[in-house]
């Protein structure tokens, strides 16, 4: 089914337009690719002679490029899914603008050589299927296709390969038609899958292909920033790191929101301690141990100052570390933060001291009266 930006925008798979009879279905994979799961997902597909649609996450196909490229090699539809699988709601126009140019971007240029203008695939699926009326125009200025899920199989949840396929049957016995959202990073789903295939073949549903249409998009996608920035940390819920990062907002650029986390991060001493017996570093591709792991060129030496953020967890990895080197005047922001607070941690202890020493001498003023009066006692 060829799918085109001129006639469509927005697209949940129940819609009379979108053109689906009673018993097709569309199958949707998102958040990957991944290694261990998305092979044995592919391998499925092609053992059914079928057909789906990948939303790539933009930092895992970086990670897993033969991966990505497999999908499209395969006759995949590959569509995109943000650079970091990140919340759009939590951002302004601009900033919104760049996390999905980025992921578009990282993905065009992994699986087909190079990031033209306008993207290839114009489909895009909301993190989360977190959108609004601002997001939407977002979109809209790109050209894109928002594409969301009429039965979502929730595979995210701690439950068993067979409750994911029973709920998904459900769910499309009650519509009879639609696109069914599913994760190519969650083994359950790797699992499920062959049995899922065999039963909807079994009671008589066709899978149908999504493919783009006429109509390109004709947004410029624009040069790729910095590869050593981790977009990651917008992607959690409202957090002091990601009000933080907000600061771009403000026009401000992407070092300085660097900066502003590695800041909060200082206020962070938990955190602080907790890095200082190591953390896992994520998106290593397969082949490569964490001492292997390819450095970003401006990562400073150990004589210079080095903040190490470490951003939220979400579904994709454990967790995520960037460094950065920070500037003369932003070492001399942190000292003067360091000074302030021995300042204040001193005189808190000294109000303590203070505190119990009167509360010691009260006690000795009162032990002593006590024994006067109870020598006056013994005396009568």
């Amino acid at each position: 089914m060829k799918v085109s930006t001129d006639k469509f925008r927005d697209i949940q798979g129940f819609e009379k337009s979108f053109g689906l009879r009673r018993g097709e279905v569309v199958l949707t994979f998102d958040d990957g690719p991944i290694a261990g799961k998305t092979p044995r997902i592919l391998q499925a597909l092609k053992a059914h002679c079928a057909k789906a649609t990948f939303f790539s996450v933009g930092r895992m196909a970086k990670a897993y490029p033969r991966l990505t490229r497999r999908i499209v090699r395969e006759g995949h539809t590959l569509a995109h899914h943000t650079h970091a699988h990140n919340r759009m709601t939590a951002y302004g126009p601009t900033r919104r603008g760049q996390l999905i140019d980025r992921g578009i971007a990282t993905v065009e240029r992994i699986a087909y050589g190079s990031a033209k203008s306008t993207p290839r695939v114009p489909f895009f699926r909301y993190p989360y299927l977190a959108r609004s009326k601002a997001t939407d125009k977002t979109l809209r200025q790109r050209g894109l296709i928002s594409f969301g899920a009429n039965i979502d199989s929730r595979d995210w949840e701690s439950v068993s390969a067979n409750t994911v396929h029973d709920r998904v049957m459900k769910r499309l016995r009650q519509s009879g038609k639609g696109i069914i959202l599913l994760h190519d990073i969650q083994s359950r789903t790797a699992k499920m899958l062959p049995r899922l295939l065999n039963s909807l073949k079994a009671e008589g549903y066709k899978l149908v292909h999504i493919v783009p249409g006429t109509g390109a998009p004709k947004h410029d996608i624009g040069p790729e920033v910095d590869e050593q920035i981790v977009m990651a940390a917008a992607e959690a819920e409202p957090t002091p790191e990601k009000q933080v990062a907000k600061v771009d907002r403000t026009k401000r650029t992407v070092s300085q929101s660097v900066v502003a986390i590695a800041l909060a991060e200082h206020d962070a001493s938990e955190r602080e301690r907790q890095l200082a017996g190591g953390v896992t570093v994520a998106e290593v591709p397969a082949k490569q141990t964490r001492a292997t792991a390819p450095q970003p060129k401006s990562v400073a030496t150990k004589s210079d100052p080095i903040v190490t953020a470490v951003l939220p967890d979400d579904k994709v990895s454990d967790r995520v570390v960037t460094t950065a080197k920070l500037s003369p005047k932003v070492q001399s922001i942190i000292a003067n933060r360091r000074k302030a607070t021995i300042v204040k941690s001193t005189e808190r202890k000294k109000q303590r001291a203070s505190k119990r020493s009167k509360s010691s001498k009260f006690a000795r003023v009162a032990n002593a009266k006590w024994k006067l009066r109870r020598s006056q006692w013994i005396m009568n």
